[in-house]
């Protein structure tokens, strides 16, 4: 395998400085345009991952806030059931990670590390979920609600928005 990549080397270095220069300015830019476009993917990624996260943060609060001030006690029952329910997927994520750290600290210890902290941010995530609401009276409650509302709606339209441009804007150069 070496002696091939020499013999290439060797070949490149008997052409004209004038055809290498050319080669490696073309490389150059090959290699500056899939950085762009790499980088583009990446943030449409990251932006969308960003909307997601809070939409559903925003949607545990509104569960929350709607037991908070649900008008009797089984509708207040039925959003913290549900509202449990939506938490129990970070725990089910942290336990999963979890048992990974467990079961890579044998062969990678630093594997282990890396399932624990992971394990963590899922914990923390579900403990949010279920934070409380602390609020004077029940118009702050209902004001916070309908703010989360409005917020959401607009994350909604946003993702549609997404969804509906991620594909082409893939493709064209910016």
């Amino acid at each position: 395998m070496e002696t091939n990549i020499q013999d290439l080397i060797d070949a490149v270095r008997a052409w004209p400085v004038i055809v290498q220069g050319a080669l490696g300015s073309a490389l150059f830019a090959v290699v500056v345009s899939f950085g762009k476009w790499a980088f583009r993917i990446t943030r449409q990624k990251q932006k969308f991952q960003s909307i997601q996260s809070r939409r559903t943060a925003l949607q545990d609060r509104i569960c929350l806030l709607q037991a908070a001030v649900a008008e009797s006690q089984q509708e207040a029952t039925e959003f913290l059931v549900l509202l449990l329910y939506r938490a129990s997927r970070h725990g089910v994520n942290a336990m999963i990670w979890v048992v990974y750290g467990l079961a890579a600290s044998s062969m990678i210890p630093l594997m282990g590390n890396i399932g624990f902290v992971v394990a963590l941010y899922y914990f923390l995530k579900m403990a949010a979920a279920v934070a409380p609401v602390n609020h004077k009276s029940l118009d702050d409650a209902q004001k916070e609600l309908d703010d989360s509302s409005a917020e959401l709606e607009t994350l909604e339209n946003q993702m549609k928005e997404h969804s509906k441009t991620s594909k082409p804007s893939a493709t064209k150069e910016s």
